[in-house]
């Protein structure tokens, strides 16, 4: 299935506690949306802790596996860390704001249409 990117939502990786902040790989993720049954991970981009961006199989011309319901219609960005109990880091925000900014321009996505992973109730 291909994508036409509507929307970006954002994730965090939920990996770590209030003590651990993980500094989560695409190979980790990997592992664990292996492990589910999907065909590969389920997000398009992860951004490391320290702000670089990271990519896996999934490409930007297939449909996700990070929000039900939407996935045909977005590319997941994934966080990192677990950002329940940590803030994302400085680059993390650098690196996330410079990537949304350059495929808002390329698929023409509204700044509106920027959501984070919570916010897809309000959508479906």
């Amino acid at each position: 299935m291909s994508v036409k990117a509507e929307y970006l939502v954002i994730h965090t990786a939920a990996h770590g506690n209030k003590d651990n902040n993980y500094d989560t790989t695409v190979e980790q993720i990997q592992e664990w949306h292996l492990k589910r049954g999907w065909k590969e991970i389920g997000y398009h981009f992860v951004i490391r802790l320290n702000g670089d961006v990271t990519t896996g199989e999934r490409h930007l011309d297939e449909a996700g596996a990070h929000v039900a319901g939407l996935n045909s219609r977005s590319y997941g960005i994934c966080m990192s860390g677990h950002g329940d109990f940590h803030n994302f880091t400085e680059n993390q925000y650098n690196s996330l704001i410079d990537l949304c900014i350059r495929l808002m321009k390329d698929y023409n996505i509204p700044v509106e249409k920027v959501i984070g992973h919570r916010e897809i109730n309000n959508l479906i």
